[in-house]
């Protein structure tokens, strides 16, 4: 493919958008829709908020799934797309998809879903206390690295399992999504048992450091396991 070039890129997400453009309407609507439909049935709008957050997860975990399907055929390893681009500018594609537009679609559409839902919020909001509202909702979900860091770990090893997948993808998330949560649970296990910090002599602030660090680094590992997976089964242009 030559040199790597933005504009090849800017040119696939134009393709996929143009493509996709109904699957892109529909999560987008799904990420206001569904918040809105559970706060107006329970009549509050910490319930969109709460909600907002859950739908942003999941469509973290099923854009990859969309976007990577074209490189799923039928009895073939490898579905070429007709529009010709490297590994590298369709990862920075798809990496553009998952840590900008997924967050700004996420973070505009929850705000409209919250403001749609205080007229129905039974405890009558004044407008500065739904603007207060706001600014809760906004600095614990968007303005939280540790939130950020959650959907892009869960978009990376989508990513990952979306590239990898053949036929039964559904059974190969749902290893993953054990795995993880077994994963997880080991990992978490270490970190609350206090004990272990005797054992290993260390701080708990040494600890949760390295834990942070950690954390941070799952979503980069991931991203890279995903260029290795789909730089083999990219079309060789």
């Amino acid at each position: 493919m030559g040199v790597f070039s933005l504009r090849r890129v800017v040119d696939y997400l134009r393709y996929i958008y143009t493509v996709q453009a109904k699957n892109y309407l529909w999560n987008l609507m799904s990420l206001f829709a569904v918040p809105l439909f559970f706060a107006v049935l329970s009549r509050d709008i910490g319930t969109a908020s709460s909600m907002a957050m859950f739908v942003y997860i999941v469509a973290a975990w099923v854009f990859p799934v969309r976007e990577m399907s074209p490189l799923r055929g039928r009895g073939t390893k490898v579905m070429a797309m007709t529009l010709p681009v490297s590994t590298e500018e369709r990862l920075v594609a798809m990496m553009f998809n998952l840590m900008v537009v997924l967050p700004v679609a996420s973070f505009l559409t929850s705000v409209l879903a919250v403001v749609a839902a205080a007229p129905f919020d039974y405890h009558s909001m004044s407008t500065p206390a739904i603007m207060e509202f706001l600014g809760s909702h906004v600095g614990r979900y968007y303005l939280e690295w540790s939130i950020y860091v959650l959907v892009q770990l869960f978009a990376s090893v989508s990513l990952f399992m979306a590239i990898i997948s053949r036929r039964s993808i559904m059974m190969t998330y749902a290893v993953a999504i054990v795995g993880i949560i077994l994963f997880l649970y080991v990992v978490v296990g270490f970190a609350v048992d206090h004990e272990w910090y005797i054992n290993i002599e260390a701080n708990i602030e040494t600890v949760e450091i390295a834990g942070k660090i950690f954390y941070c680094l799952l979503p980069v590992v991931f991203y890279v396991l995903s260029y290795v997976a789909l730089r083999r089964r990219q079309v060789k242009w």
